[in-house]
């Protein structure tokens, strides 16, 4: 069980500690869903493309989610 203890910073907001905890969480969700929509976009701008055109580029359909994870989160 987690316990928050009331403290005033000097800014005067209440229990700094868990507004920032809570920021930060936040913010961490947003990056993960950003980074999450991006990849749904690449993954579909992949498999929009034909055969032919996955070939000319060196990609089959199998490789094709690995490309979308390397291309968003550049690993």
């Amino acid at each position: 069980m987690t316990t928050a203890h009331a403290a005033k910073s000097d800014a005067g907001s209440l229990v700094a500690g868990v507004e920032q905890t809570a920021g930060s969480l936040l913010e961490s969700a947003h990056h993960a869903f950003a980074v999450w929509r991006a990849y749904r976009k690449t993954l579909g701008e992949l498999r929009a493309m034909t055969d032919r055109q996955l070939s000319d580029v060196g990609m089959t359909r199998a490789t094709l989610p690995a490309t979308a994870r390397r291309a968003v989160r550049g690993l």
